[in-house]
């Protein structure tokens, strides 16, 4: 069904509902209620599609793996890391979630994690060539800083996501307050959570808000304010979105969405 279909049919609707004065006559109404509910499942059907074909094409690259790579211990990491991605990359896309953005960052650290733990510099070079020119590793700021340590065989063990990030520099020092890094990824950047509850918190920013602890999430700082992958230059402080992720993240200081995130943490962290 194309979109100027389902455009017609959401004004049919609205048209209907409106010369009715909001009365509804049942049995024309539930006939559009069927045809909605139709163009709704047809979506999903296309998305569903979607989600296979992309699928098909990242197991014919896994197809295409060298023998030499399929057999270190670092790709069976890999590979496990694509089989999480697809599960979850699915979630998004049928959810229709910004999700889906954060998974392939995700999905990526992962991978680079992966190819450089090896003793074996020689392997970690190879490996993140491998995930570049498979076409697994897509953001262009990744790949220019991948690039650059791979042309200098210098890619020290573990050091990647340490050396990729480009926030440190501004990061705080001393993380007394509570800090969840699960997502290691870069760039990233930490975003805080605010409540008006007192108990539990770590420091008062006046106004009857306190500080319960901050999350690192894939983002960029602008000066000393992180703008999340997704909501730049937006307001992110009334987002359910981080509203439950402080509740998943901060379980004991943030729950039932009390915690409201705010874009600043440098300014009262590690100095009191």
């Amino acid at each position: 069904m194309n979109s100027e279909k389902k455009q017609n049919i959401d004004e049919i609707i609205n048209h209907f509902i409106a010369s009715n004065n909001g009365k509804s006559d049942q049995p024309v109404f539930n006939q559009l209620i069927e045809i909605k509910k139709l163009e709704l499942e047809e979506q999903k059907n296309q998305n569903e599609q979607e989600i296979k074909r992309e699928e098909n094409i990242i197991k014919a690259k896994q197809n295409r793996f060298p023998n030499s790579i399929l057999s270190n211990p670092t790709t069976t990491a890999v590979v496990a890391a694509l089989a999480g991605f697809l599960t979850s990359s699915i979630v998004a896309f049928i959810q229709g979630s910004s999700n889906l953005e954060l998974e392939k960052l995700k999905f990526q650290s992962e991978l680079i994690a992966n190819a450089t733990k090896s003793e074996d510099q020689n392997k970690r070079i190879e490996l993140l060539k491998f995930n570049i020119n498979a076409g697994l590793i897509k953001d262009q700021y990744i790949i220019s800083k991948l690039e650059s340590l791979i042309q200098s065989r210098d890619v020290p063990q573990s050091y990647v996501s340490q050396l990729l990030d480009p926030n440190q520099s501004i990061l705080p020092n001393d993380f007394y307050l509570p800090t969840i890094n699960d997502f290691t990824g870069y760039p990233g950047c930490y975003i805080a959570a605010y409540s008006h509850q007192k108990k539990m918190s770590v420091n008062s920013v006046g106004g009857n808000v306190y500080v319960m602890g901050q999350v690192r999430v894939p983002g960029h700082y602008e000066g000393k304010n992180c703008e999340p992958k997704g909501y730049e230059g937006k307001k992110i402080d009334s987002l359910d979105y981080f509203k439950k992720l402080f509740d998943q993240k901060l379980p004991k200081a943030c729950m039932n969405k009390n915690c409201c995130a705010g874009k600043e943490t440098g300014g009262f962290v590690g100095s009191n």
